[in-house]
């Protein structure tokens, strides 16, 4: 649509379902959105062109409407972030999983063909900063057009 006037998106979600959105993360042309339920699973939402497959639905092709995604690490996600035409996710145990464009070996799947879901990063370890332990840290990740770095951070504090 080339109309350019702001609409409420709806999930899908019931409403009798309580949920917190945890952040709304937006790539070239795609949008994820993370929800933490009341039972602490966190499920992401979202659509956008999808032909380099980065909404990891398996497949190619805009999506219209919300859709949830990644399904089996509804229990496991940290964080997500989105590139141009990728999308990560950073697990609890510290694993970093992408999909879409990998044209460069971007997501770090040891390969440069695009993931329709997600894989995980292969590469060297994540040391810690020297000053803050590994219970004072966490893994973060921030992707671009061609890129992405992960580091660990100190954990923020509410």
């Amino acid at each position: 649509s080339s109309d350019a006037t702001p609409v409420t998106v709806q999930l899908g979600i019931p409403e009798t379902v309580s949920f917190t959105i945890l952040q709304v993360c937006c790539g070239w042309s795609h949008t994820l959105v993370p929800l933490s339920s009341s039972n602490d699973k966190v499920s992401v939402y979202g659509w956008g062109r999808n032909d380099k497959g980065q909404l990891g639905n398996g497949r190619t092709g805009h999506v219209a409407s919300p859709q949830k995604l990644f399904d089996s690490f509804e229990q496991d996600i940290l964080s997500i972030a989105c590139g141009s035409e990728s999308s990560v996710v950073v697990n609890q145990s510290s694993s970093i999983l992408g999909c879409g464009w990998n044209e460069h070996g971007n997501l770090g799947a040891g390969h440069a063909d695009d993931c329709l879901e997600l894989v995980r990063a292969k590469g060297a370890h994540i040391t810690l900063t020297k000053s803050y332990s590994e219970d004072d840290s966490q893994l973060s990740v921030a992707v671009g057009g061609a890129y992405m770095l992960a580091m660990r951070m100190p954990k923020r504090t509410s």
